[in-house]
C-alpha cells in the first residue's frame, strides 16, 4: 500500500499529540486515530505479511536529508515510532502491537519496520471483530529544534472464517447460523489468441472485442493477459514463511473447494493489493502459468466481491503463427 503526504506539519510533539488525540498505547479503545502527515519524513515500501496468526510488518522510514531546503548540516533524525491497531473508522483498538513504542538510538535517519521486529497477534484476545484493520506507524522526529510527525496505516485483514467463526446453531431455535464468507461459484471458458481473445468475466462469454475484462495476445513463446477496460490482476498472495502451512497455497490443479471440501470463498484467493495491468507471462515457454489469479474490475470491490475475479489457466494448446488456445477456470460470486 502506498500513500501520498499531502501537506506538512511543523508542531512540536506535545502539541501534535493533542490536536491528533494519539494514544501512544493500545488501551484507550474508541480513540480517534486521525494521521499526521509530513513530507519531510519519507515512509515507503510498506506492506503486511500474514504468517499464519502473525502479521509482520515491513517498510522503510528515512528522513529527507537530500532536500535542498534543509540545511546539508541540519540535525534532522528519527526520535521514535508509536504502533497501534486501528479499525476502519480509525479508532484505536486495545490491540497492543510488538512493538507499541520503538525509541530510536541517537542520530538515526532510516528505519524498517521488519528491523524492529514490527508485528500483530491475530489471536490477540483484545480483537472483538474481524474485517480490515491497520497498523497505524507514527513517525516522531527533529530537525535541529523542530520537533517533526509522520504517520502510515498499513492495512491488513483478520480473515472471518478462521477467527470469527460463525455460532452453531441454537438447539432450541433449530436455525443454522449465517455464514460470513462470501462464495463463488466457477465455470471454465476457452479462448484463443487470434480468434476470441476477451473475455466478459460476469458472463463467461469468450468474444473479439477490445474492450474485455481480460484481453489474450501471443507473446513469444506464450500469452500476456491485459485488459480493454482497466481490470487489474494479481496472483494470489500464498503463505510461504512457514512451508508447513498449506491452508491457502492454493493453485491451478489444487483448488480451494477441492482440498477443504467445502464451496470456495473470497477470502481463499487472498491479494495484498490488485495493481498490475498485465500478466506478462501466463503462459511462457508454452507452458501455462500455476498461478491463480485475482482480477479487480474497474468498480469493484474487494469487501463485497462485486466484481472480483478469480481465474487459473487449465490448459494451453498451440497452434498456428505463434497463437494460443487457452482454456481458463474462473471464480466469481454466486
Amino acid at each position: 500500500m502506498k500513500f501520498n503526504f499531502a501537506k506538512t506539519l511543523l508542531m512540536s510533539t506535545a502539541l501534535t499529540m493533542g490536536a491528533f488525540g494519539l494514544v501512544a498505547c493500545g488501551g484507550d479503545n474508541g480513540s480517534s486515530a486521525k494521521p499526521p502527515h509530513d513530507e519531510s519524513i519519507i515512509i515507503k515500501g510498506e506492506e503486511a505479511l500474514i504468517a499464519g496468526t502473525i502479521v509482520k510488518f515491513s517498510g522503510t522510514i528515512t528522513t529527507d536529508n537530500s532536500n535542498p531546503d534543509i540545511d546539508q548540516d541540519a540535525d534532522f533524525a528519527i526520535d521514535k515510532l508509536v504502533l497501534q491497531v486501528i479499525d476502519e473508522k480509525e479508532k484505536v483498538t486495545k490491540v497492543v502491537p510488538t512493538p507499541d513504542t520503538y525509541q530510536a538510538e541517537a542520530n538515526v535517519d532510516k528505519l524498517d519496520l521488519s528491523y524492529i521486529g514490527a508485528t500483530v497477534m491475530l489471536d490477540d484476545p483484545n480483537f472483538t471483530t474481524c474485517g480490515i484493520f491497520k497498523l497505524n506507524v507514527i513517525v516522531y522526529a527533529h530537525l535541529d529544534k523542530d520537533s517533526k510527525v509522520s504517520s502510515v496505516q498499513i492495512p491488513f485483514e483478520r480473515n472471518a472464517e478462521r477467527f470469527c467463526p460463525a455460532a452453531p446453531a441454537s438447539s432450541a431455535g433449530g436455525g443454522s447460523a449465517a455464514s460470513t464468507e462470501i462464495e463463488m461459484t466457477t465455470y471454465t471458458v476457452d479462448m484463443s489468441t487470434d480468434q476470441l481473445p476477451g473475455l466478459d468475466l460476469a458472463s463467461g462469454k469468450a468474444s473479439n472485442s477490445t474492450t474485455a475484462d481480460i484481453l489474450l495476445s501471443k507473446v513469444k513463446d506464450g500469452v500476456a493477459i491485459t485488459s480493454g477496460n482497466g481490470t487489474l490482476f494479481t496472483p494470489i498472495a500464498n503463505e510461504q514463511i512457514t512451508p508447513s502451512n498449506w491452508d491457502d497455497d492454493y493453485m491451478v490443479d489444487c483448488w480451494p473447494e477441492v482440498e477443504n471440501n467445502r464451496p470456495a470463498y473470497l477470502s481463499d484467493f487472498k491479494v495484498r493489493t490488485v495493481t498490475k495491468t498485465q500478466i506478462a507471462d501466463a503462459v511462457d515457454g508454452g507452458s501455462p502459468s500455476q498461478e491463480i489469479y485475482v482480477a479487480l474490475t474497474p468498480n469493484g470491490d474487494l469487501t463485497t466481491g462485486a466484481g472480483v475475479y478469480a481465474f487459473g489457466i487449465t490448459d494451453a494448446k498451440e497452434g498456428l503463427n505463434g497463437n494460443f488456445n487457452v482454456t481458463l477456470k474462473v471464480y466469481k460470486k454466486k
